[in-house]
């Protein structure tokens, strides 16, 4: 009965300490899963913050590049500007330094610009007017030349015509001479071929 009680005892306990080691074993793979996922949250975790890494630096460059290029269109519109004002001003005669141009900024450039083409618009209207002017003078000294000069201009006209009436009386009578010789010396030319007509014959036989 003694040997009985303690293999019962012994069984019990073996029972146990197979639980206590399943339970144990149980923990341990369940910490080990634990710490699986632990080390796969991290890893995700740091995948994410390096993906986020990597877009905020595109975003940098993107946005440099975008500053970069926006100072260039800048710097080559403020110098298209200054390069048209310049060529303005030389063709409205404006004596401007370029170092003057290039200290002034966009809104002084274009009053200097404006205020050039007025007082360029108004040298263009004195100007005009003053041109008028003198072709009214002109225009009026010719006309009065014009009648001092007609009594001339008609003597010169009308001896003009006489000489031509002249030349065409001269160069008619002569053709009319020319005419009449032609014409004489076709009647002598066919009298004489009547008088041998009579002795064609003989000259034919």
């Amino acid at each position: 009965a003694v040997y009985a009680a303690a293999r019962r005892t012994a069984a019990a306990e073996h029972d146990r300490a197979l639980a206590r080691k399943a339970v144990i074993e149980r923990r341990k793979e369940e910490q080990e899963r634990l710490q699986q996922e632990k080390l796969k949250q991290e890893a995700v975790e740091k995948q994410r913050q390096e993906d986020e890494r990597k877009r905020d630096e595109q975003r940098r460059l993107e946005r440099e590049a975008r500053e970069r290029d926006a100072e260039k269109i800048a710097k080559m519109r403020s110098e298209m500007a200054l390069q048209e004002a310049k060529e303005v001003m030389k063709s409205l005669g404006a004596d401007v330094a370029d170092n003057d141009l290039t200290s002034m900024d966009e809104a002084k450039r274009q009053q200097l610009i404006a205020d050039t083409k007025e007082q360029a618009a108004k040298q263009k209207v004195a100007e005009e007017q003053r041109l008028a002017e003198q072709a009214r003078r002109v225009d009026y000294v010719t006309r009065a030349l014009r009648l001092e000069e007609l009594p001339v201009i008609e003597r010169m006209y009308a001896a003009s015509c006489a000489r031509d009436e002249a030349a065409h009386a001269e160069a008619y009578a002569a053709t009319l001479a020319d005419d009449r010789a032609a014409h004489a010396a076709h009647l002598a030319e066919k009298r004489r071929l009547e008088r041998a007509q009579p002795h064609r014959a003989a000259f034919e036989a």
